[in-house]
């Protein structure tokens, strides 16, 4: 049975998911460590018992092929007559049982690097995912407070800083830490109807036009990564404009058009993040918009911890 899992979320879980999963991992590939770090990706294959039968951390097809195949055999030489499945009495993590929010939105999530004028053969075909999640509240702030075209309103400061605190981050070669919110130094978005359209004397559909900015500078920590004894010892930013476009619908009161831009240049890097080769500025964008339902509530946004929706500082 193949089975996907945030492994950021699952290696800190203190129940039986967690429990789990970190028998398994630490029979892996990082086994032997006397400490462990703070990654266990991966691909492992195990009974449900916890046995681990083969694991590797590679996205190279052929690898994957081998490793699978490694999984047969070992499987066919006696796993598959392994013990029963994992038992624990350990009860549920709350920290880490968020579910998405009813009445909010969901959206899709794309984070990539930009072409490079000053490095034309530079690699910018690299991006990932993720998935957002906004409450009810929040998507009422996003609704116009006057539906006439050229009317403004902004969009409040603590909603932008909690978006860009958890979904403004580089993980474009790997993962990357959030920021805190003393490394957000600016994140403002301001909304502007430029048009209704409506039936008869009810107005049905309002186009609004997003603009904003958002920046972020993080000092050096310091931390070293335990595989490649790599050291964050540069300052990591972003400093990003924000554009989009929504459509409102009067009527059913909710958004029926999302598409968010974010673009400008990221610098430095983090512990688990593939940039310690890289640097210097360069320019990376973020795009948000509207995803299936199902999708967006089975895989949780990367940072959807405790306080994913909080706003303290």
């Amino acid at each position: 049975m193949p089975v996907t899992v945030d492994v950021n979320h699952l290696q800190y879980q203190q129940d039986r998911e967690g429990l789990l999963f970190r028998k398994i991992a630490e029979q892996g590939h990082y086994a032997g460590r006397s400490k462990p770090s703070n990654t266990r990706q991966g691909l492992y294959i195990a009974t449900i018992s916890g046995t681990l039968i083969a694991s590797a951390n590679t996205t190279h097809a052929i690898e994957v092929m081998r490793l699978m195949q490694t999984g047969l055999n070992g499987w066919n030489r006696g796993a598959k007559n392994s013990k029963g499945p994992f038992k624990s009495d350990a009860k549920t993590d709350q920290k880490y049982n968020v579910t998405a929010p009813q009445g909010g939105l969901i959206l899709r999530q794309t984070i990539r690097d930009l072409p490079r004028p000053h490095q034309p053969h530079h690699n910018s075909g690299q991006y990932n995912h993720d998935h957002v999640w906004l409450t009810a509240n929040e998507v009422k702030a996003l609704t116009p407070t006057k539906v006439e075209p050229g009317s403004t309103y902004k969009i409040p400061e603590k909603i932008v800083r909690r978006l860009v605190r958890w979904h403004f981050i580089d993980h474009v070669r790997g993962s990357s830490s959030s920021w805190e919110y003393s490394h957000i130094k600016d994140a403002s978005m301001v909304a502007m109807v430029t048009q209704v359209r409506g039936d008869g004397s009810e107005p049905l559909r309002v186009r609004i036009k997003i603009k904003g900015k958002a920046k972020c500078v993080c000092p050096p920590t310091g931390e070293v990564n335990p595989f490649t004894n790599d050291k964050v010892t540069t300052e990591r930013g972003l400093d990003a404009e924000i554009r989009g476009w929504l459509t409102y619908d009067t009527k059913a009161k909710t958004f029926t058009g999302f598409e968010l831009l974010a673009f400008g240049e990221r610098w430095g890097t983090s512990i688990y993040n593939s940039r310690h080769k890289d640097l210097e500025r360069s320019p990376i964008g973020f795009a948000f918009e509207f995803v299936d339902d199902s999708a967006g509530r089975t895989a949780k946004p990367a940072f959807a911890v405790g306080d994913y929706f909080s706003y303290s500082k």
